[in-house]
């Protein structure tokens, strides 16, 4: 009988995520204020695969992408751009993001980078 160890689980050094994290805040766009989940889905290294889940309340409207980038250990800065769909609403787009990891590391700021959107701000949910 051949005993097979599982595959081991990596572990990212010098970041803040892992796989089945969610960070939750809000972000400004076009469309108003939205709330926003990150769930953190892979974590490799630096390299990070999250879920983009938002919630547009005056507009009934929640819809779901992947997003991908990197996270700078040094700089503590999270870049991630959108990959594909999960749930699409009609009218909407996919957008990337660009924040800053706070000292304590529990809260990223940063900004939508797309024209017509602004600011996000979201926080380790527990």
């Amino acid at each position: 009988m051949v005993v097979t160890n599982p595959a081991p689980v990596v572990i990212a050094p010098n970041t803040p995520f892992m796989p089945g994290q969610t960070w939750r805040g809000s972000y400004v766009c076009a469309q108003g204020p939205s709330g926003l989940a990150l769930r953190m889905l892979q974590v490799t290294g630096p390299a990070v695969e999250a879920a983009f889940d938002f919630d547009v309340p005056q507009q009934s409207v929640h819809g779901s992408y992947v997003a991908a980038g990197q996270f700078d250990a040094g700089s503590g800065r999270l870049q991630l751009e959108p990959v594909r769909w999960i749930v699409r609403p009609a009218g909407y787009e996919m957008v990337g993001l660009v924040a800053q990891l706070s000292p304590d590391g529990t809260t990223l700021r940063g900004s939508i980078t797309n024209p017509n959107c602004s600011t996000l701000e979201v926080r380790l949910a527990p």
